[in-house]
């Protein structure tokens, strides 16, 4: 084992070869997490939709459940990656996400191999400890994606710009890339062999990349001297022994309270709000969505082959992303890219009226008489039956409405994710050091808010007859996320024009040499 780093070093890499293999590192272990990510993101709703097959409302209240829990604990994650050292955060974060996502997939194979003979309260059960493990396993999540993308990142870029939006931009594409490929491998299997198959393939794999993963990590660790470096602390003024004590009693309160502060006082506060209300959305490929699709007669298989087409799509933006930010600045890049989005969007607010729509906005479930709620969700009352086993279960003249809602879908990834990308850079230049574990836990509580009250609207229009309304209430809070961040650009450069001129104090197509270092300045910025 190499020599543990000294903690005085202030060396980031100790040469060019050494900096190549430390990204490579970064980028196998981003593999391992994301394809299990995804694979995870993509089947545990329709796991769901297998159990109880009769409506959206159990994928709504995992996303619900989920949520709330990470709004709650967002800021005491990110404060608690603040105070803890990165190699025993990382430790505790990736044990916990990944051994959780394992047993809640071991928890769904039990109910899916008994499902026919087992009771709906046992059902129930299996949810109820399947929401469990989910909740603890997403806080996991939240925890390492602050730890690697909020802080490791940023300590390996060293304040060279440049690498930090390369960096930013591969690990987008990497995130992309197991988009498509994890989901249609895991979607082929459950066509062809069996759900319970499914549960047990994502069971494995979280458990074999745990290990693997950590290992990577741990050898970046020890490549990066700066890594060990005690992260900078606030300095705390002096209280009353009585106001100590409630601090301690109210320590969660307190740290909630100080993130949210904390978050409002950067400079990029409205962009990052922007970007938080993009989430509020069932106009992407979420749970919900893709049951959606689901009850319109499209299989795992087509779901998958949609996500992969939308994933293609947005490693494209992701490969223009530092040419255009190069050419007319990071701002005016995320004008043109969410203008872009919204766009695209407009297809999916069409397609509520073409032929083959469930659309029907007076319909209510009370008018199916007294039935429960679990009796409402077992029965397989979806606008055409769910088998796996065949890629399309409805005519083809009656699909238009869903194939032009996922052309939409597909089409909107490109300026999301470069907005994505745009709106990611500028929190990372723009936070302390010391508060990036803060700002970042905030903004991902912004970010599950949304999720929220996205889940919340599902769960009081559970049925595939009201996702229109959905559609339209999603494309408005899209509207209202673009203008957020032209708030942010017109507080930063003075109008909210994206035309494709020269970035602030400089020629397009150039770059300073303080556009590729971080000044004093930028890295601490100024207060006042």
């Amino acid at each position: 084992m190499s020599e543990k780093p000294s903690p005085t070093s202030t060396v980031p890499v100790s040469d060019a070869s050494s900096e190549n293999e430390v990204k490579w590192l970064l980028y196998a272990a981003e593999i391992l997490g994301r394809w299990g990510d995804r694979m995870w993101a993509f089947t545990s709703a329709l796991f769901l939709l297998e159990l109880f097959p009769g409506t959206m409302l159990l994928p709504a209240v995992y996303g619900l459940v989920v949520g709330l829990c990470v709004i709650l604990l967002g800021a005491l994650i990110g404060e608690w990656v603040d105070r803890t050292p990165r190699l025993a955060a990382v430790r505790l974060s990736l044990m916990t996400q990944n051994s959780c996502v394992a047993l809640a997939a071991l928890v769904l194979t039990f109910a899916l191999l008994y499902k026919d003979s087992m009771p709906d309260s046992g059902k129930i059960w299996c949810v109820v400890g399947f929401l469990l493990f989910a909740v603890l396993a997403d806080c996991g999540r939240v925890a390492m994606n602050i730890i690697v993308e909020k802080d490791w990142v940023v300590v390996i870029a060293a304040g060279n710009k440049s690498h930090l939006a390369d960096m930013n931009a591969t690990i987008r594409r990497i995130d992309l890339t197991c988009q498509i490929l994890s989901p249609i491998i895991i979607a082929q299997i459950m066509t062809f062999s069996a759900h319970y198959v499914g549960t047990i393939v994502v069971s494995a794999w979280n458990l074999l990349s745990m290990f693997a993963e950590y290992f990577i990590l741990l050898k970046i660790y020890h490549a990066v001297p700066a890594l060990a470096d005690p992260k900078a602390t606030k300095v705390v003024m002096e209280r009353s022994r009585n106001q100590q004590l409630v601090r301690k009693v109210f320590r969660s309160c307190f740290a909630l309270s100080d993130g949210w502060k904390t978050y409002m006082t950067t400079t990029v506060a409205s962009a990052g709000f922007g970007l938080a209300l993009l989430h509020m959305t069932v106009l992407s490929f979420g749970g919900v969505t893709n049951t959606y699709v689901r009850t319109q007669g499209l299989s795992e298989s087509v779901i998958s082959i949609a996500m992969a087409f939308g994933a293609a799509v947005g490693i494209a933006g992701t490969f223009v992303f530092p040419v255009l930010r190069k050419k007319i600045g990071l701002e005016r890049t995320g004008l043109n890219a969410l203008f872009l989005q919204l766009v695209f969007l407009t297809l999916c607010v069409v397609s509520i009226w073409l032929p083959g729509s469930p659309f029907d906005p007076t319909f209510s479930k009370t008018t199916r008489g007294n039935e429960s709620w679990i009796e409402q969700a077992s029965e397989n009352r979806n606008i055409t039956d769910i088998d796996s086993r065949r890629w399309i279960t409805r005519p083809v003249e009656e699909l238009s409405s869903v194939i032009v809602f996922l052309l939409g879908m597909v089409g909107a990834r490109f300026g999301l994710w470069m907005a994505d990308l745009t709106i990611s850079q500028l929190l990372q230049e723009n936070v302390l050091d010391k508060e990036r574990g803060v700002v970042g836990g905030v903004q991902s509580s912004l970010n599950r808010f949304m999720d929220l009250l996205k889940f919340l609207l599902v769960v009081g229009l559970p049925n595939p007859e009201s996702f229109g309304i959905l559609i339209i209430v999603s494309f408005l809070f899209v509207v209202m996320g673009d203008l957020s961040y032209a708030w942010y650009s017109y507080k930063t450069r003075g109008h909210i024009m994206p035309h494709c001129g020269p970035p602030p104090g400089g020629r397009a197509g150039s770059l300073r040499h303080d556009d590729i270092v971080l000044r004093h300045e930028e890295i601490i910025p100024s207060r006042v």
